[in-house]
């Protein structure tokens, strides 16, 4: 009996820094996962001010009566930004996840 344990017991130990090891994985992973979730909806917020923003604008605008012209350039102005905010928040959480 004694050299049955003597001869599993790496084995079991094995078996068990396995097991610690795969659990500690999911707790990670599921903390990341939150970490991301909670960047992700504090940058829906961001985005929602940022797209009012734009429509306060717009509304100045048109209350001052500048041309179309003018309207459509401040506006592509404004998608232009937001457009590389979006680019950037891509980039951060995909460097995020990666690591």
């Amino acid at each position: 009996m004694e050299q049955f344990i003597r001869d599993w017991a790496p084995a079991v130990a094995a078996l068990i820094g396995i097991a610690f090891a795969w659990r500690l994985g999911i707790a990670q992973n599921t903390w990341r996962t939150q970490q991301l979730e909670k960047e992700i909806a504090e940058l829906k917020l961001q985005f929602a001010k940022e797209f009012s923003e734009l429509k306060d604008r717009v509304k100045s605008l048109e209350a001052h009566r500048l041309s179309d012209v003018e309207i459509l350039a401040t506006i592509q102005t404004t998608l232009t930004q937001m457009s590389r905010l979006l680019t950037e928040i891509r980039e951060e959480l995909k460097t995020k996840a990666d690591k």
